[in-house]
């Protein structure tokens, strides 16, 4: 009898997507209604580990945003991570530095355990006042370029 009571392919979710995509025109199976025009934006985690560390929850991966745009000239798709400031440090130091809401770094010293908890931006994205905000429950929004999906620095 195995040990492991899902399918292995049932962890293909939450494997980290670490390439960032840009394609100029998707190709479609079928016909795109006419009325259908605009973009459809998603966001997730994305990066669910650095170096040999894993978080221990999917729900700690760092945001990665997606969106798929629907145009008279056809379909095109393009996704990027949210380049937080603890997202860049983690990626200079190719190691887990901060804590999150199911993980704890190895090398994290014990007075900070209880401390900074890292915003992943990796809940929700919404478009207000022309305005593309990524978002975390705990913690302040990320603006994000909705065209090319860069993220600013504030």
């Amino acid at each position: 009898m195995s040990d492991f009571v899902f399918s292995k392919n049932h962890l293909n979710p939450f494997q980290s997507q670490l390439e960032e995509l840009d394609s100029k025109l998707v190709p479609v199976e079928g016909e795109v209604p006419s009325e259908l025009k605009g973009t459809f934006f998603r966001i997730g985690p994305g990066r669910l580990h650095r170096g040999d560390e894993y978080y221990n929850h999917p729900f700690d991966g760092d945001g990665m945003i997606f969106k798929v745009t629907f145009s008279d000239n056809g379909v095109f798709y393009r996704n990027r991570h949210v380049l937080t400031k603890e997202y860049l440090r983690e990626e200079e130091a190719q190691r887990l530095l901060y804590r999150s809401v199911g993980t704890i770094p190895r090398k994290l010293k014990l007075r900070m355990r209880f401390f900074i908890i890292k915003n992943p931006a990796n809940t929700n994205i919404v478009y207000h006042s022309h305005k593309l905000l990524a978002l975390w429950e705990g913690g302040m929004p990320h603006l994000i370029n909705p065209i090319v999906l860069l993220t600013f620095q504030i």
